[in-house]
């Protein structure tokens, strides 16, 4: 049966649970390290952008991943609803990823396909790949194959405040989630002063060095507040987030670590004033 579709970025809120069912249906996976929601946890937690699904109506009938490391790219989970095949939503999920490799300026992209699944080698032939002569080698970490339940909001920033989050759990994202939640809950001043001296007491009790390129910067506190706070104003409205990681998931631009190089040169952010007190960007106006 054909349906038109649209090709869209994941979104959690909306296509989580759906994309799960698809690949429980499509791909019957029995490993743990390719359980779909610890599956799509890891994916997410690179926010590259490379991860789409083919939406019909309200119903995922299809979804793909991509990966590029700057040399070579990859398609993987590559799944179509069973009602969907032969319809083009399958060609229509691989060009759209293809283009968006092609547009980071990936020069050959790479694809696997289960020893007998005849049906998915004569689909990748349609679109114009061919067969290679490799020997396909892996090997598992098993410590990195778990998944938790993402917490509460509430529970989320008690662990931060009470300092019983682990360290390695204060990431980026965590970052963008603890602005929000706090820009969401009190006013921009009463939200600084709160990161602020959370973060201070936060580092001091996993032994954060307080030095020149480490440890809590007041510069790049004020500047990502400020930037989550125009955030929030301009889309809050049009795009409303449940809880802290829908807000992480929908505004991928807040989720590079380099976000900052768009406002302040190196010499800018790196002088000794900038991690005491605010100082002002010197190559584009904060909003």
């Amino acid at each position: 049966m054909s349906q038109d579709c649209e090709i869209t970025q994941f979104h959690r809120p909306d296509h989580h649970d759906q994309v799960v069912q698809l690949w429980k249906d499509v791909f019957g996976y029995e490993s743990m390290r390719n359980d779909p929601p610890l599956a799509i946890a890891k994916k997410e937690k690179m926010a590259d952008g490379l991860f789409w699904v083919a939406v019909a109506g309200e119903k995922v009938v299809g979804s793909v991943m991509a990966g590029y490391d700057g040399h070579r790219g990859w398609i993987y989970s590559m799944a179509v609803d069973h009602s969907q095949r032969r319809s083009g939503v399958g060609e229509k999920l691989i060009t759209h990823a293809e283009n968006a490799l092609r547009d980071r300026g990936c020069m050959k992209v790479n694809l696997q396909v289960m020893p007998g699944n005849d049906g998915a080698v004569s689909f990748y032939e349609s679109c114009g790949y061919e067969f290679e002569e490799r020997i396909s080698m892996g090997k598992e970490f098993p410590e990195n194959i778990s998944y938790e339940e993402p917490v509460s909001d509430d529970e989320f920033i008690k662990q931060f405040e009470d300092r019983t989050l682990p360290f390695q759990k204060w990431t980026h994202r965590a970052h963008v989630k603890v602005a929000y939640l706090y820009l969401r809950d009190h006013p921009f001043d009463d939200a600084l002063h709160k990161i602020r001296k959370n973060i201070k007491t936060y580092n001091a009790a996993n032994n954060v060095p307080e030095e020149q390129f480490s440890g809590y910067n007041e510069t790049t506190t004020h500047t990502f507040l400020r930037l989550v706070q125009a955030t929030i104003n301009a889309y809050e409205g049009i795009f409303p987030s449940d809880n802290a990681d829908a807000f992480c998931d929908t505004h991928l631009q807040l989720r590079t670590t380099h976000l900052m190089r768009l406002f302040f040169t190196p010499e800018q952010r790196q002088h000794p004033d900038a991690k005491e007190q605010f100082v002002e960007p010197d190559l584009c106006q904060l909003p």
